[in-house]
């Protein structure tokens, strides 16, 4: 049969998935000149159609073909839901000993989506139009590679790769326009969009897809304009120009450089994930001898603050015993003022914290400017606040840094204007190192992980916060008339949204929260309009979410349709697929913040990565379970209808 035949055919038939499938897959058999099951196997123990397996929440289920070692495929009937065949295949796929490749077909229609253990998927698709070309010779290498050589279809590049070139250039074109006299806010206009465009996958490694573009280029491109004119050409830093102008006293106060160089929450710059409670201020600096750095501020009226330092390659680190890392709890308050964290006052109180080279252990407000040794290179700063009073992010107020080289100081006047292109912080520059997160540990256990399950990954957020904890999960939304549902019991926290001392009694952890993203460009968090006005962002705090009397969380996720119905379900917390890219993988992340002592499940404590199985027993009763569950089985039954 040849490609043609093959196209001709398949056109007019509308028989269903049932009566098609066998008959499908025998002639694309012929069209290739590869032996069918029965011929090629007649035990069925490698290559089988209708091939047994485990689901991966229970219960038993079929794929249409299996291949050991090859692929598994699964067929629909023609204009049926391919998303929901490659469901039941990744339900199916450790069963199947989790094939290279994963095929769908809907007989008009092939989805070649790969499948290789630590690469993000990449999906080609075979049409019968592509058959019935003059040339269908690339529809028929894939089809081919399918059958016989799995690895040719195997992805070139890794995300990290990808982004890592993207970024040089975006960093290099916009060196070369504010070299050209461009002011540096139109820069980042017009390059801060195309920046944030760019995307991984969740499925195992799209973090550093994130991190090596994020903030690979914005250093260079985002900034105020008093910066421009004080930033030597070689800097890419605020506070290296600071610096700078500092060294050489003749520098007025009307050119020096801004700080934050950075600052955003979800509502200013939707991308890498933000949690909708938090805001973040960054200032990248040039490492030098003799400089200090003094951070300024007042205690926030919020439920958790942080400054934090990182080196060159966007790492926490420790110089001669002490941390870079300093949460609220641990900042002493100036002279005469009291630190919220530490006993119970109003918030307001001043502090005072200085970045320095030479550190000791047990210095009090004190942070290593860079590792014990380093005289030169890139360094981070970064201030978060999370869940601030009433959720009003405008009465934040960042710190004042001053600068201190050479016995000279300089406070960084605040920006006029300022270009937030990113929310969460990433990587480093173009012009220093690039970004290289941790490796996991040698006891990691690497694997595919499947839809709908929770597990810790692999490489850290950019700059990652040293008292956070993420799990993660990824889908592709369910039918029109299912939900998902996620469940497990609440770690505890602190009430409200002011300072409390910390630790406290009978308090798991600081805060956490459920958010809901895409796995699309600029890996935004779901935001919809809601009919009255307004925005819902997707994310839900803890004291947004409602607990059952044993302490436990059920967020339904379901669409904006489904809204009214669900929040009408006892004990159910609403979550939403995007209203904009409905059918878009989404990305579930599970996030605490600054675990107690005496808490023993929290994400803190998994040490094997891709790994939801061992997720799941460090997280204990914690750990998120989710399942996708009929609305009408929802409403009839409640939450517990859908979680026995």
């Amino acid at each position: 049969m040849t490609p043609g035949e093959f196209a001709a055919k398949w056109r007019g038939v509308e028989t269903g998935e049932r009566a098609s499938a066998q008959s499908h897959f025998l002639d694309l058999c012929r069209v290739l000149g590869q032996p069918g099951p029965t011929d090629a196997d007649p035990t069925g123990t490698w290559y089988a159609f209708e091939k047994g397996a485990g689901k991966f929440g229970g219960g038993e289920g079929f794929a249409d073909v299996w291949k050991r070692g090859f692929f598994a495929l699964e067929y629909k009937g023609k204009g049926r839901d391919l998303r929901a065949a490659l469901r039941q295949l990744v339900d199916y796929k450790d069963a199947l000993e989790n094939p290279p490749l994963l095929v769908v077909s809907d007989l008009a229609t092939i989805e070649v989506h790969t499948n290789f253990t630590g690469l993000s998927p990449v999906t080609r698709v075979v049409t019968l139009d592509d058959l019935a070309r003059p040339d269908p010779s690339d529809a028929l290498a894939v089809l081919r590679a399918v059958f016989t050589a799995p690895e040719e279809l195997r992805p070139t590049h890794e995300p990290a790769q990808i982004t890592e070139t993207a970024a040089r250039h975006f960093a290099e074109l916009a060196q070369a326009l504010r070299s050209r006299g461009h002011d540096p806010q139109a820069v980042a206009r017009e390059l801060g969009p195309l920046v944030s465009g760019q995307t991984g996958h969740p499925s195992g490694r799209w973090w550093r897809g994130r991190n090596a573009l994020a903030l690979g280029t914005l250093a260079l491109i985002s900034g105020c304009s008093p910066a421009a004119t004080a930033t030597p050409a070689a800097s890419t830093s605020p506070s290296a120009a600071g610096a700078s102008a500092m060294a050489t006293a003749s520098t007025p106060a009307s050119a020096q450089a801004c700080p934050w160089y950075i600052a955003a929450t979800v509502s200013a710059a939707n991308a890498g994930l933000p949690d909708t409670a938090a805001a973040y201020w960054l200032e990248p600096f040039q490492v030098a001898p003799g400089l200090r750095i003094v951070v300024s501020g007042t205690f926030p009226d919020a439920r958790y603050a942080s400054l934090q330092v990182y080196d060159a390659k966007t790492a926490p680190f420790t110089s001669n015993g002490l941390s870079s890392a300093l949460t609220d709890y641990q900042i002493a308050p100036d002279q005469g003022g009291v630190n919220p964290w530490q006993q119970q006052a109003a918030p307001g109180g001043h502090f005072s914290v200085t970045l320095r080279e030479d550190v000791a252990p047990g210095q009090v407000n004190t942070l290593p400017l860079a590792p014990l040794g380093t005289t030169s290179g890139q360094g981070y700063l970064e201030y978060r606040v999370y869940l601030p009073a009433g959720g009003d992010f405008s009465k934040l107020t960042a710190p004042t840094l001053t600068l201190e080289p050479g016995g000279l100081s300089a406070s960084l006047a605040p920006c006029a204007t300022r270009t937030s292109p990113s929310t969460a912080p990433a990587s480093t520059p173009s012009s220093g190192p690039t970004a290289t997160p941790a490796a996991p540990s040698p006891s990691a256990k690497t694997r595919a992980v499947g839809q709908l399950e929770f597990f810790r990954e692999a490489f850290d957020v950019g700059t990652p916060n040293a008292d956070a904890a993420y799990v993660l999960a990824y889908l592709t939304p369910p039918g029109p008339g299912d939900v998902v549902v996620i469940h497990a019991k609440a770690p505890t926290y602190p009430p409200g949204d002011h300072p409390s001392p910390w630790p406290a009694a009978n308090t798991d952890v600081r805060y956490w929260s459920m958010c809901v993203g895409l796995a699309t460009a600029g890996l935004p968090t779901v935001v919809n309009p809601l009919p009255g006005g307004g925005t819902d962002p997707g994310c839900r705090a803890d004291a947004q979410t409602k607990l059952n009397a044993a302490g436990e969380y059920a967020y339904v996720l379901g669409t904006e349709a489904q809204r009214a119905t669900i929040e009408g379900v006892p004990g159910a917390t609403f979550l939403s697929f995007s209203a904009a890219q409905p059918s878009a993988t989404h990305i579930l992340m599970f996030r605490e913040l600054l675990a107690s002592s005496s808490f023993t499940y929290s994400p803190q404590q998994v040490t094997q990565i891709n790994d939801p199985a061992a997720t799941a027993a460090a997280m204990g009763p914690t750990y998120p379970r989710a399942a996708i569950c009929p609305l009408s089985t929802l409403v009839a039954g409640g939450v517990a209808g859908c979680t026995k």
